[in-house]
């Protein structure tokens, strides 16, 4: 409702989306270049199953790209699950109504039609959530039964790779970011934050955690309420650290397993593209399996690995989205520490050991 205040925390967030998810990419990029997953990988037993294609329209380019981010029809957009141009027409939605209802009494009734909407679709979701561990097991039972054990074990380079990159994200840039831009405790951080991070590794969905993220980052870690209700929901959506860097490497993994020769200009747009795509990921299982395809696709790389790391994608989707939320968490801290509105005796414990007391 407060327009001023949206801009304040809704810019510093977003610059911190931006620049968070490129370092992110780059960190999976470096990563590939160290370990070049791929190379000498034998693709016998999919080539039956899938053939190399190039897809790639001629001309495709980053301007042309964020081009396409601009809703032509949004009715559409939302019926092919567009997040992108779904993304760009709920802020151009969402600041009007908030514009109208200083003037619009009619404007009211709609917010609240949208706010039991909201409601509903959390409840939604936590009776969805109730299913989640048969869900993830069949997957796993999919994964074994269609790829094959010899085929995860060949791809094991890629793997490492994978787990590196988060690795490094997790042990030098969320920390830096606590240390220097939250300026709190490293250590104090993770235990308040560990309700998420389970939560996120055993649901795989940035959406489905934002509940818990929520009464966490709030409750825990001591964020003002109306920070967390305007930046937790766009974090579940469009701040996808883990997803960033998980776009870089299917790419460069297709680049060492066929051998291609890209030039700086690509790899370095490889990087800005997976930054922008992990946007307009959707925040549910299964997402960036899709996602992987329309990477390669817009690179006009070879689409035949997209079987490959749909086998394997649950042993994936489990690290990137606890970096997803984790990235959603410090984002909220900073912008928290920026305003000034960070309690820090709720997030040291403080205010529950006078309680103790």
């Amino acid at each position: 409702q407060d327009i001023i205040r949206l801009r304040k925390v809704g810019i510093y967030f977003l610059l911190y989306v931006v620049i968070g998810s490129v370092i992110c990419a780059l960190i999976g990029a470096a990563s590939c270049l160290i370990f070049k997953p791929g190379l000498g990988l034998d693709l016998s037993a999919l080539e039956s199953a899938a053939e190399a294609t190039s897809a790639a329209p001629a001309g495709t380019n980053l301007l042309e790209t964020i081009i396409n981010w601009i809703p032509e029809n949004p009715f559409n957009a939302m019926s092919s699950g567009d997040m992108l141009q779904i993304i760009i027409f709920a802020v151009f939605f969402g600041v009007l109504l908030s514009k109208m209802r200083e003037k619009v009494d009619s404007a009211n009734t709609l917010f609240t039609v949208i706010d039991a909407l909201d409601e509903l679709m959390n409840r939604m979701v936590s009776v969805v959530l109730e299913t989640a561990p048969y869900g993830v097991c069949a997957l796993v039972a999919v994964m074994v039964g269609t790829t094959g054990l010899q085929l995860i074990t060949g791809i094991g380079t890629y793997i490492l790779a994978y787990y590196a990159a988060l690795a490094a994200i997790v042990v030098l840039l969320y920390p830096a970011l606590i240390k220097f831009g939250a300026k709190v405790s490293i250590r104090r951080y993770f235990k308040n934050i560990l309700p998420v991070i389970l939560m996120s590794a055993t649901t795989m969905s940035s959406t489905g955690t934002l509940p818990v993220t929520m009464e966490t980052t709030k409750k825990r870690c001591g964020v003002a309420d109306y920070i967390v209700d305007l930046l937790a929901p766009i974090g579940a959506t469009v701040n996808m650290q883990g997803a960033a860097a998980s776009q870089c490497t299917y790419a460069f993994f297709t680049m060492y397993l066929y051998g291609m020769d890209l030039s700086a200009g690509q790899l370095i747009f490889i990087i800005v593209l997976g930054a922008a795509m992990a946007v307009g990921g959707s925040g549910v299982p299964g997402g960036g399996v899709i996602m992987c395809s329309v990477m390669l696709s817009i690179m006009g790389m070879p689409q035949t690995i997209v079987p490959i790391i749909a086998g394997i994608f649950t042993l994936l989707d489990f690290g990137a989205t606890v970096l997803n939320v984790l990235g959603d968490t410090i984002g909220m801290l900073m912008v928290a520490r920026y305003t000034g509105e960070l309690d820090e005796d709720v997030f040291y414990g403080r205010m529950e050991a006078a309680i103790k007391k």
